[in-house]
């Protein structure tokens, strides 16, 4: 009886589509689907050329010699700075500086939902959770991942969202 309250519950407050979903996704990770559709792979496994238009482009001096030739715009024309000025001076701040936060990845102590710092090391080690010591296989496929009571899954999945 209780099963069934449940359910009703479930339909009344979140609707048919919401369940429908849920549905759908547990048997897509049932099925193994995920790991099908988005698998494993090492980065030397898919090479930067295939992802651009101009492949020469994948060569780093061919790149930088774009980029001086081409720079992009930067939120304003630079002639506009002074305008802007007022709204980038929280910039400035030793703790919260672009430079202060890129030499923090640098160093591999990255920002963890916007303010928590957790040190991973560089190259980050994306399956590990440094406040809680606990951490996956390489080889473990995102679907795989034990949610369990002894691991918030999000702080496992934080670094992916590049909030850096």
């Amino acid at each position: 009886m209780r099963r069934i309250h449940t359910a009703w519950c479930l339909v009344y407050y979140l609707g048919v589509r919401w369940l429908m979903f849920r549905v759908r996704y547990a048997l897509a990770l049932w099925s193994g689907w995920p790991r099908y559709t988005t698998p494993i792979f090492q980065w030397e496994e898919k090479p930067l050329k295939e992802y651009l238009s101009d492949t020469e482009l994948a060569q780093p001096e061919v790149y930088l010699d774009y980029r001086r030739q081409s720079p992009p715009q930067f939120f304003f024309d630079p002639d506009h700075r002074a305008t802007y000025a007022p709204y980038l001076t929280s910039w400035d701040a030793e703790k919260s500086s672009p430079q202060f936060e890129s030499t923090n990845v640098r160093d591999g102590s990255f920002l963890y939902f916007s303010h928590l710092s957790g040190d991973v090391g560089y190259p980050p080690r994306w399956n590990f959770d440094p406040f809680t010591g606990y951490g996956v296989a390489e080889k473990c496929h995102w679907s795989q991942v034990d949610s369990g009571d002894r691991n918030d899954i999000k702080t496992l999945w934080e670094l992916g969202r590049f909030s850096f």
